[in-house]
């Protein structure tokens, strides 16, 4: 699809310095940018305090996917070493990756990671990946121990450059929400970042509703769209939306409470269920290749809680559609002017549908 007349939108500067390459010490304790329906006033302040604008019944929808350690370093029949960035368990003993340097790969080539043997073939689907087959079977768990935590590209780039560690034994706890469960995703759903297990309790205790579903969120997430893209094809994910998250969702709607999508993923998984069940919403598990941009019927959310997303992304479209376009550029501009620290690891603001309605 043609999606050049958006591009304007979501262009802006990034300074570097903007860029979080850190979590903070506490998860609650990061900035939120309240963004109130119409032109009401931004505010600024700690995300703990999101606890005084949600009303009992409100309801929490969560990505609970965990990200794996999917990057892999493979050992050729050469002595040659090989970066893989595994995105998706086909099967028992096959995986669909990313490979460095793949160009040097070939069919027959032979690897080995400690008791493991492997080959890469092309991926009949798509050249950009390969599918590697191991000998055992390679699961999650066995990953837990070899591999490494895909930290994004700009948090690795930047602390290159700040001659920090590139991997730290704290990115495997706080790159990772507090509620994350199953396996699946290469990059973590970071709007849930902010939450930690206490501000939960607070939250239940509140009244609030806490509910989950599964997007496993794949290398996709980080592709920008480029003024070349004439035809730009958004990528695909597995989601999951079980009968009790459903049976949740028709309960908050039923008694004129509001759905919040903790994060982007949330939304595209939400939607995407609406988009197949409009009139009488219904469990539901498969990929969606859902792009959400300009004038999308929401169906579900009222409210998002998101982070602050890279220019020429398909997140920030996504944002600019729910919470209007002009509305999220103006937020972006105070959130830069404010000193919020963007992407992964940095602040949150949480925003309102552009129509107003928030129940």
């Amino acid at each position: 699809m043609n999606i050049q007349p958006f591009l304007e939108d979501i262009a802006y500067e990034l300074p570097e310095d903007r860029i979080a390459s850190h979590p903070l010490p506490t998860r609650e304790e990061s900035r939120l940018l309240l963004v109130p329906p119409g032109e009401r006033p931004f505010e600024d302040r700690i995300f703990s305090e999101i606890l005084n604008y949600l009303v009992p019944g409100d309801c929490l929808v969560f990505n609970n996917s965990r990200v794996f350690k999917a990057r892999l370093f493979l050992t050729r029949h050469d002595g040659k070493i090989f970066e893989i960035l595994l995105v998706e368990r086909l099967n028992e003993t096959s995986w669909r990756a990313m490979v460095r340097n793949a160009r040097r790969v070939k069919p027959h080539h032979r690897f080995r990671l400690e008791k493991w043997e492997a080959s890469l073939q092309p991926d009949p689907e798509d050249p950009a990946y390969r599918i590697v087959h191991f000998s055992p079977s390679l699961d999650f768990e066995d990953l837990e121990r070899l591999g490494e935590i895909p930290l994004p590209p700009y948090i690795v780039k930047k602390r290159e450059k700040e001659g920090h560690y590139l991997l730290t034994s704290e990115d495997e706890k706080r790159y990772q929400s507090v509620l994350a469960s199953l396996y699946g995703s290469v990059a973590a759903p970071t709007a849930s970042f902010h939450f930690s297990e206490a501000l939960l309790e607070k939250l239940r205790e509140k009244g609030i509703v806490i509910t989950a579903l599964t997007l496993h969120v794949g290398p996709g997430t980080f592709r920008t769209i480029s003024p070349a893209d004439t035809e730009f094809q958004i990528h695909k994910e597995w989601i999951t939306i079980p009968e009790e998250t459903i049976d949740v969702l028709k309960e908050t709607r039923k008694k004129g409470k509001r759905i919040i999508a903790v994060g982007t993923t949330s939304t595209r998984a939400l939607e995407t269920m609406a988009q197949h069940f409009p009139e009488d919403w219904q469990p539901y598990s498969g990929y969606t290749d859902l792009f959400i941009y300009g004038d999308f019927p929401f169906r579900v959310i009222d409210g998002l809680i998101t982070n602050f997303h890279m220019p020429y992304s398909t997140l920030l479209l996504l944002v600019q559609s729910f919470g209007g376009k002009e509305r999220v550029k103006a937020a972006y501009k105070h959130a830069l002017e404010k000193g919020y620290r963007f992407l992964s690891y940095g602040d949150a603001m949480f925003l309102w549908r552009k129509d107003g309605v928030t129940s």
